[in-house]
């Protein structure tokens, strides 16, 4: 692919400036790219890698990825060598489906369950720490309370709900920012806790005032900003300005839709995608202050 895009590149190029190609050569180029078919099996078997991700050092790789019918294994991958240096398996139902780093040596895993050798395994909305010498494999969030025949992942007795992780603190490394809700069928006040990255021990920090919300945490891990979609179909973006949140951008009233991304490192401004009513979207650098 690199091949043809760099002789279209030569040939426009070359034609530009009034030159000739000859035939010939392009010709024997021709010859030389070869295109293989590829096999259709290969768009039907299985995936071999799951998750994978880089350790904030960049000294790690970690993978995630099925083992036989029914398994899962982490793996943990030199780097350098792309030799790997720990893992460990596991056959139940209850298996990592994705992972992140929280600091260079500790990675939080979300866990999935599976209903079926061929299910798309489901986010239990558990979360699971392991070092990245394979030890120290705790459950920080989630389960019923009891131990899952043929799994190395234990449970969790103590929380009901379910939990996602908003942000590692890789620069933190004890702490990352997870968000959870409690079970509902409606939907609930999604609330920001922060959690001890080896023991699930947590604070919390924020309720959103939307159900299902999200929140935008700046690089002080202050959570400045809450969003979500209502009943209604509408999102709303509030900011939290003391101990209360102020509605900043309804879509009903803005011929558009804000949804924020992330603080700009001077943490007075934040990325967002701006999708207006009519026409394509846009991402914008918002003053958090004026708005």
């Amino acid at each position: 692919m690199r091949f043809v895009l760099a002789l279209g590149v030569i040939l426009c190029s070359t034609s530009l400036i009034g030159a000739p190609v000859k035939s010939d050569v392009i010709a024997s180029n021709k010859a030389a790219i070869k295109l293989s078919q590829v096999p259709l099996t290969d768009f039907s078997k299985p995936a071999e890698i799951r998750a994978i991700a880089l350790s904030p050092d960049g000294k790690t790789l970690a993978v995630i990825s099925p083992k036989g019918d029914y398994g899962t294994v982490l793996v943990f991958i030199d780097s350098q060598t792309m030799k790997a240096t720990a893992g460990f398996t596991d056959t139940g139902e209850r298996v990592p489906g994705q992972l992140e780093w929280a600091n260079n040596d500790r990675v939080i895993l979300s866990i999935e369950r599976k209903f079926g050798g061929y299910a798309q395994p489901q986010l239990t909305g558990e979360l699971v720490g392991v070092n990245s010498d394979g030890t120290r494999v705790k459950p920080l969030f989630g389960g019923v309370g009891e131990m899952q025949t043929g799994s190395h992942i234990k449970n969790r007795a103590s929380d009901q709900g379910y939990a996602f992780l908003a942000d590692p603190l890789v620069n933190d490394a004890k702490f990352a920012l997870i968000t959870v809700n409690a079970f509902s069928n409606d939907g609930s006040f999604t609330e920001l806790h922060r959690m001890n990255e080896d023991s699930g021990a947590r604070k919390r920090l924020a309720r959103a005032p939307i159900r299902g919300g999200n929140f935008l945490v700046d690089h002080e891990a202050t959570p400045r900003f809450a969003f979500a979609v209502g009943v209604d179909a509408v999102q709303k973006v509030y900011r939290r300005d003391g101990d209360e949140w102020r509605v900043v951008a309804d879509e009903s009233n803005d011929d558009g839709r804000l949804s924020p991304l992330s603080f700009a490192r001077d943490n007075k401004n934040f990325y967002a995608f701006w999708q207006p009513t009519k026409g394509p979207g846009t991402l914008v650098l918002v003053d958090a202050e004026t708005m």
